[in-house]
């Protein structure tokens, strides 16, 4: 090598520069002479070949690093997530309680890289906006507010990760989005150093999930909250316990299915887009919930009633949705039923005022009478009526059922002249079960 250099040298000492153990080239020392001292030469070169071999890696390195920060860099530019990072200077004193934590942090922090999503996130036009700037002077208060909240979050999950989800903010375009954050924060020595962090854009995820909550939650037809809506209602007031009190109408209507039958479903539509508006209009004022069910059939939950006052609505009710309606110039009209229940007197939790309120209605449909009010003793749907009624299905299954004749005699001649043949019933644990009690539970079902 020295040769094709253009060196005639007579003597040469050589060692090898090495960068991670790979040799990377060669240190030289020539001499037209024999050299003297070869321990003196040997040192030198170990010496100049030592720190050559760093200066070598040190170049590697930054080399190596350039490539990475560029790389990165373009990772987050490229990115469409709006991602950040920011220094805390001075870092922050982890052993301070978590909102103290956060308000230094947010005091202290500037932003040393970002993107450009990220800052149009901020209201700027890009990112020259929002690096070199403290947090604290590029947003709102009530994004300060926010933010404070999420640092708070990040200390209390340990620094590590934590992740809000759904969080409403407003461009600089005025245009509201929801976003999901996440952050990560770096602890040196004690000290919080630096968070990185990233702002997912779910605006399309956030609607759609709220189409499908409206799809549960509001009629499509009539507008009003749905079945699952007014359960959920009813739910949350007893849980918080948001009344002391309150009353529950379920509604359905008489004549409804000639109406569909005669004119066509449309025209039934019609007349139940009208009962919604009647309803809302009536109990307007009086903090109600009006739902409709499904079908023809309506609920009504009045806060704080109780059974005198849930009966006067009732039947103004009665008189708000019998009045005519116009559909396509006919004048159709429907009757209702109304059965009501109270909590806590008739039940603890939705499912079971539903029961009562339901009981009630059909009872008030049965007798024609407009009105009921849920009361035990015209419940035959009872835990005990359904407990029998397996009971019943298992007797006929083994032969608990017996039969007994009773002879018919003429009273001309005392003849007997035929028999009938009677059912009867001994249950192993209640004994002898009339026939009153389940001879009317077999006819309402398969078992017979």
């Amino acid at each position: 090598a020295l040769q094709w250099l253009g060196f005639e040298p007579g003597y040469v000492a050589a060692v090898a520069l090495k960068v991670d153990d790979q040799n990377v080239g060669y240190l030289a020392i020539a001499h037209d002479r024999p050299v003297q001292n070869i321990v003196m030469v040997e040192e030198v070169l170990k010496t100049f070949s030592y720190r050559a071999s760093r200066e070598l890696l040190k170049s590697h390195n930054e080399i190596e690093m350039d490539v990475i920060r560029e790389r990165f860099g373009a990772y987050v530019q490229s990115n469409i997530d709006g991602t950040w990072r920011f220094d805390i200077v001075p870092p922050v004193d982890i052993t301070l309680d978590a909102h103290e934590q956060a308000v230094a942090t947010f005091r202290q922090a500037v932003f040393v890289e970002c993107n450009d999503v990220f800052a149009g996130i901020m209201g700027k036009s890009d990112k020259t906006e929002v690096i070199g700037k403290r947090l604290a002077d590029i947003v709102s208060d009530e994004i300060a507010e926010r933010s404070i909240y999420m640092l708070q979050q990040l200390a209390l999950h340990n620094y590590d990760y934590v992740e809000l989800d759904r969080q409403r903010h407003e461009t600089r375009d005025n245009d509201e989005r929801w976003f999901a954050k996440s952050m990560k924060g770096t602890v040196e020595s004690g000290k919080l150093c630096r968070i990185w962090g990233a702002h997912r854009d779910i605006t399309n995820l956030h609607n759609y999930l709220n189409d499908l909550r409206l799809q549960t939650e509001i009629d499509s037809l009539t507008g009003i909250a749905t079945r699952n809506a007014l359960a959920s209602k009813i739910t949350s007031s007893i849980e918080r316990k948001r009344t002391r009190r309150f009353g529950l109408l379920l509604m359905d209507l008489d004549r409804f299915k000639e109406i569909n039958d005669t004119l066509g479903h449309n025209y039934g539509d019609e007349v139940l887009k009208q009962i919604a508006p009647r309803l809302e209009k009536y109990l307007r004022g009086q903090n109600a919930l009006v739902a409709r069910m499904g079908g023809d059939e309506f609920a009504v939950m009045v806060p704080e009633a109780d059974a005198n006052g849930l009966d006067v609505l009732a039947r103004r009710l009665v008189d708000v949705i019998c009045a005519p309606y116009s559909v396509a110039g006919l004048q159709l009209t429907v009757g209702v039923s109304i059965g009501g229940a109270l909590y806590p007197l008739h039940g603890h939790d939705q499912s079971a005022l539903l029961r009562c309120a339901d009981i009630a209605m059909y009872t008030a449909k049965q007798r024609s009478q407009g009105f009921m009010l849920y009361q035990p003793s015209i419940d035959d749907y009872s835990p005990q009526r359904l407990a029998l009624l397996s009971d019943l299905k298992h007797a006929i299954e083994t032969g608990e059922l017996t039969l007994v004749y009773q002879p018919k005699v003429s009273l001309v001649d005392a003849s007997c002249v035929g028999v009938e043949v009677l059912a009867r019933w001994q249950h192993p644990q209640r004994g002898g079960v009339s026939p009153g009690q389940f001879i009317p539970l077999a006819e309402s079902t398969e078992l017979i």
